[in-house]
């Protein structure tokens, strides 16, 4: 296949599934109170595939830095935290 073949059917779904994508964005919003450290990257991530449409993506990656962010208040707490693994 050519790039133009390859391009075209690509670009059709992009157009096509443009329209929720914007809406998903103006739904989503940047926390403003996580910071440039720990959480920020899979956080903007969680949001992208939240965006992009990748719900099962999102819903892993949020539980994930929920469990890290849980983790991460304990142990500056002074709090026990169980390993599990």
């Amino acid at each position: 296949m050519t790039p133009e073949e390859i391009e075209a059917p690509l670009r059709s779904r992009f157009e096509a599934e443009l329209p929720a994508r914007i809406d998903r964005y103006a739904k989503s919003r940047v926390h403003p109170v996580i910071p440039d450290g720990y959480f920020a990257a899979a956080s903007s991530e969680c949001r992208k595939l939240f965006v992009d449409g990748n719900f099962y993506g999102c819903i892993t990656l949020a539980q994930a830095v929920a469990e890290g962010l849980a983790r991460f208040v304990a142990e500056k707490s002074g709090m026990p935290v169980v390993d599990d693994h």
